[in-house]
């Protein structure tokens, strides 16, 4: 029988004590002319007791100490005869526990039993650190009790909030709308930036900014047959770098097109290598590659003008970027 004078589990100390009923056997080796008998055998009644001391060292881990005093029901066995008593002895023990077991946890709320003061909340309910139901609107009623909810605590019962999962003000029927752009959270694109209801909640593009990829489309030129960029291509490339460094919201997809001179095959790769080309540009320039969503090569295969003239297959050779968030 044991009794524990601290009732938590994980404790950093836990002292307890103990006690019982048991049986000791005491045999003689037998004796030689070297090595006298040494007890009286035979069986004895035991009642140990002791105190027991533990520390948490880490965890699971702790440091153990037990002090255990057996009193037996004979005097005789150890063959030294007292007059104040029965035959008795001392034990002394330190050394380490580890619990490697699982954790029990009857409900499968996270919390174990141990720990848990509700250990029958039913499945799927959200508790708190004591395994109990939360009150999330605090109004003294358990969610599982409370007819009129407010599961994210923003003073808008479950039934009249759109957004229950999520705090949001009156005016937007409890739904979040942290950029303020009157386009809410659960529909915007662009939730932490202000932006516009023709862009999904995305800022617009500003006019600079369209005009600056427009000239590129012309402006970006590589080596005939080459995906090395000429040099009277870094200025406009260097524009679009700016644009990159003062919206950092943005980001890019890259894409780049041939005419129809060649081979279908090597024109799709031209126009992938030469997009890439324009990417490790950019990225050489200071724009975090992560900020590079896409990068593709369509080929011959979208013409913007015809490939007849001169001056149609030039528009065709172009590198286009998008904006995206």
């Amino acid at each position: 029988m044991q009794f524990n004078f601290v009732k938590k589990g994980d404790a950093f100390f836990r002292p307890y004590i103990f006690a019982g009923v048991g049986f000791r056997n005491l045999s003689d080796p037998g004796s030689t002319q070297y090595v006298p008998p040494t007890c009286n055998e035979g069986t004895d009644l035991v009642i140990p007791a002791g105190l027991g001391l533990e520390f948490k060292i880490y965890k699971n881990l702790r440091l153990r100490y037990i002090a255990m005093f057996g009193y037996t029901n004979h005097d005789v066995r150890d063959r030294n005869n007292t007059e104040n008593g029965n035959d008795y002895q001392l034990d002394q023990s330190i050394g380490l526990t580890l619990n490697i077991g699982p954790k029990i946890d009857t409900d499968g709320d996270g919390v174990a039993d141990r720990k848990d003061k509700c250990p029958d909340t039913p499945a799927g309910a959200l508790v708190d650190e004591l395994g109990c139901i939360v009150d999330r609107d605090r109004d003294g009623f358990a969610d599982n009790q409370d007819d009129c909810p407010d599961t994210d605590g923003d003073g808008i019962i479950d039934p009249k909030d759109k957004c229950p999962g999520e705090a949001g003000p009156v005016e937007t029927q409890g739904c979040p709308d942290r950029d303020k752009d009157g386009i809410l959270d659960k529909d915007d694109k662009c939730p932490d930036v202000f932006g516009i209801t023709e862009n999904k909640g995305c800022p617009e593009i500003k006019l600079e900014t369209k005009q600056i990829f427009e000239r590129a489309l012309q402006g970006i030129q590589f080596e005939t047959g080459k995906d090395i960029i000429r040099k009277s291509s870094f200025g406009i490339l260097d524009e679009v770098v700016t644009v990159m460094n003062e919206n950092p919201e943005y980001s890019l997809s890259v894409y780049g097109y041939t005419d129809n001179t060649g081979d279908d095959e090597m024109n799709m790769a031209l126009s992938l290598k030469r997009a890439d080309a324009v990417k490790k540009y950019l990225v050489n320039k200071g724009v975090p590659e992560g900020r590079i969503k896409e990068v593709k090569g369509f080929g011959e295969t979208m013409p913007v003008a015809t490939n007849d003239t001169p001056e149609g297959r030039t528009l065709n050779r172009r590198v286009e970027f998008k904006v995206v968030f």
